[in-house]
């Protein structure tokens, strides 16, 4: 990851944290992308830092039935 790349993500997690501090609800995809009807990607440690940060709770949920 360059440097550019690196401080868009910390500025993203930042603003994260600030939506979720002032009441936002947010939805993720910690995986990133799809990788198949059946099949999740490996997901992305990010997320953690924002829930630790912001104090949130967290509703897991599935999508299930969307291959085209």
């Amino acid at each position: 990851m360059n440097q550019q790349s690196l401080q868009s993500w910390k500025n993203a997690m930042t603003e994260l944290v600030q939506l979720l501090l002032h009441g936002h609800d947010i939805l993720i995809f910690p995986e990133g992308t799809r990788r198949g009807a059946d099949n999740l990607g490996e997901f992305h440690a990010g997320i953690a830092q924002v829930v630790q940060e912001s104090g949130s709770a967290v509703v897991p949920l599935a999508i299930k039935n969307t291959a085209r």
